[in-house]
């Protein structure tokens, strides 16, 4: 009898790990079959996005997501810049690009497709190009300039920020001896003719010169950091072994400069919002000299609203006078 129930026992576990066995297949089963899905979806998406753009109805962001992460595909690129010019063709307001009309912007973008594209929605992309240059002859000599700046784009886009950082240093030592010699920030006038000035001294266009400005696409000054011996991160960390006090009225100006200088460097600088409290600013001090990092939100030149990392560091040379000794933009 003893014996018969220590059999039932036994086999009554032994079911029992069967079954728990089998639960564990079945969920396990459930949950590659779960990922494999997601997968599927994924490459879906993707496969459908990029089925959009060829055919002509994606979105502009979804096209510059895909340019971005192939800047040397043709077809991508062609149908991106396509996309541009029509944005400021369809565009009720001026943007702000120094020294630059909306129709201006049309015409640079569009002379950086050939006139020969025959890739996807070729038709309305070439039908839009001779209605922006008149003729067939035309946009062949524009398209020859936007070739250069293409090179000059690639160049950037693989590493090479050498030219970039003069153009870059050229307009920040310009801008500074405006302030230094009339005391206040420069003008739309000013700013106006200090473009065209770069674009004849660097044989750059004004919109080339506007980008490396503003950091939004090659990020100069990050490389300019990263070149130098003073570096951001050094000065950080040295910053911390530094804590002087600083005054309130100190803090004040001390974000006041930095949103003026980064404002200024904004593609949209109407539409930026700083936040209103200090605790949303890191603000050093060494001696006369100020480092800040916060955040804004602002507009980029497609209407899109971003966070917009930042540091500025300067140095006060007078009471109401300041030299800038970096600047920092990391999207």
């Amino acid at each position: 009898m003893e014996t018969k129930n220590k059999i039932i026992i036994i086999t009554l576990l032994l079911m029992s790990m069967l079954g728990i066995l089998l639960i564990i297949f079945i969920n396990s089963d459930k949950n590659n079959e779960l990922h494999n899905s997601i997968g599927t979806i994924t490459a879906n998406e993707n496969i459908d996005t990029l089925t959009n753009i060829k055919n002509g109805q994606a979105t502009l962001k979804e096209i510059e997501d895909y340019f971005i992460k192939d800047k040397n595909n043709e077809e991508i690129r062609s149908i991106y810049y396509y996309k541009c010019a029509k944005y400021y063709e369809n565009s009720k307001y001026n943007e702000s690009v120094k020294g630059m009309s909306n129709k201006d912007k049309i015409k640079y973008y569009m002379m950086r497709i050939s006139p020969d594209y025959n890739m996807a929605i070729s038709k309305e992309v070439v039908d839009f190009g001779i209605k922006t240059f008149g003729n067939d002859t035309e946009w062949r000599k524009q398209y020859e300039i936007g070739k250069k700046i293409n090179d000059r784009q690639s160049k950037i886009y693989n590493g090479d920020y050498y030219e970039a950082i003069k153009v870059y240093k050229y307009i920040e030592q310009k801008y500074l001896e405006y302030y230094m010699k009339n005391g206040k920030e420069a003008d739309d006038e000013y700013s106006s003719q200090l473009f065209e000035e770069v674009s004849e001294k660097f044989s750059i266009t004004i919109l080339e010169a506007n980008d490396i400005w503003c950091n939004q696409i090659m990020k100069v000054s990050e490389q300019i950091k990263n070149s130098s011996s003073n570096n951001y991160n050094s000065s950080t960390n040295s910053s911390k072994n530094i804590n002087q006090p600083i005054t309130e009225d100190e803090k004040g100006n001390a974000v006041a400069i930095a949103q003026r200088e980064i404002k200024d460097r904004l593609k949209s600088p109407s539409s930026a919002k700083f936040p209103w409290s200090f605790d949303e600013y890191t603000i050093t001090k060494s001696d006369r000299t100020f480092k800040v990092k916060s955040y804004v939100e602002a507009k980029n030149s497609f209407g899109t609203l971003l966070k917009i990392n930042y540091m500025v560091k300067f140095t006060m040379t007078g009471s109401e006078t300041y030299t800038v000794d970096s600047i920092v933009v990391d999207e």
